[in-house]
Parts: structure tokens; sequence; C-alpha cells
């Protein structure tokens, strides 16, 4: 039983090292092509952070019926 551990254990190794060597061998030496980052449109209005939306709305209502469970919950 140790033979078959030791023998697999020795066969990933090698095949781990072999397949590190095919891919550093098969990396492109020169760097990748970079992308242009797609910037935002002038037609959108930058976020006002003191305006809610539906999702903060929508959030809100949720966490109130969270917390109330919560307080039933620990009058148990």
């Amino acid at each position: 039983m140790r033979k078959i551990v030791v023998g697999t254990i020795i066969v990933l190794a090698v095949g781990a090292a072999a397949i590190g060597w095919w891919f550093s061998q098969n990396q492109s030496a020169s760097a990748p092509e970079s992308k242009p980052t797609p910037s935002a449109s002038k037609s959108e209005k930058p976020a006002n952070p003191n305006e809610h939306n539906y999702m903060d709305t929508d959030f809100a209502k949720k966490m109130i019926v969270h917390n109330q469970q919560g307080i039933q919950m620990a009058d148990i």
C-alpha cells in the first residue's frame, strides 16, 4: 500500500513538473495587448449619493422584515 501511495505521489510530481515546463515554454515573450478601457458616456450623469433608487428602498424594506424576525427569534 505504501509503495502505491509513494508511486502515485512521484507520478503526480513528475506530471506537474512536465505541465509547468510545457506552460512556461508556450507563453509568448511579448506583453499582452492592452485593450482600451471603455469610458463613461457623456450623456450619463454622475451618481448622486443622496438619491435613492429602487434597489436601495427594496433592500431597506427587506431588512426591516429580516430584523423583525431576528427580534422574534431572540425573544423565544
